[in-house]
């Protein structure tokens, strides 16, 4: 048992991979993306674009003013096949992380691009006061009001100079998610839409 949970621990993996013969060994570059945004590839939900649809059509009465840290599909797309081509990514965590946006700075975005176009994003927004008191008798609520109620920027250092990714920016993510989820029937047409100018 103390040798199994030895080779579960990192220090005990480092030892095991340390006497590996050099010819069976192989590099490892890890992508750790925070909440994902952009154009949707499949008809499959997930969280980000449950939390876009849910303050796009009204799905929630109010916004709950949170922090979120987000990045773009695409620059994870690009810091994958950067990991598997650049030898300098080898045996780094590289953190894909474009900034962070409050959950009503996210329909504000939203709000500038698709009001004109028949859809009516979440405005009221919940007080603070509201979700401090709500810490007080939800351990979910109070993890919430401790962890995503203050910024937490994130350094991306790595992602920009040695993946050399210059991370899109969380708007774009937004409104190109928006218009990916519409066009795959994931949010429906309405009859003010016009799709994506560009």
């Amino acid at each position: 048992m103390d040798k199994f949970l030895n080779r579960c621990s990192v220090n005990g993996l480092i030892n095991e991979l340390s006497e590996v013969e050099n010819e069976k060994k192989f590099e490892l570059a890890t992508v750790n993306p925070v909440l994902v945004l952009g154009p949707p590839a499949t008809r499959s939900s997930g969280t980000s674009l449950s939390i876009i649809r849910a303050i796009l059509l009204r799905e929630w009465p109010a916004l709950p003013p949170l922090y979120m840290n987000v990045c773009d599909v695409r620059d994870v797309a690009r810091a994958h096949m950067e990991c598997m081509t650049n030898p300098d990514a080898a045996g780094q965590r590289h953190l894909v992380y474009s900034q962070y946006l409050t959950i009503p700075e996210m329909a504000e975005i939203m709000r500038k691009e698709f009001k004109s176009q028949g859809y009516d994003p979440v405005s009221r927004v919940i007080p603070m006061a509201v979700m401090w008191l709500l810490s007080w008798f939800s351990k979910e609520h109070n993890v919430r009001y401790k962890t995503l109620t203050q910024p937490m920027p994130f350094d991306n250092s790595r992602l920009r100079n040695v993946l050399k990714i210059e991370p899109t920016d969380g708007g774009k993510s937004i409104i190109d998610m928006i218009y990916g989820m519409i066009e795959i029937g994931l949010i429906s047409k309405t009859p003010q839409y016009k799709g994506p100018s560009n």
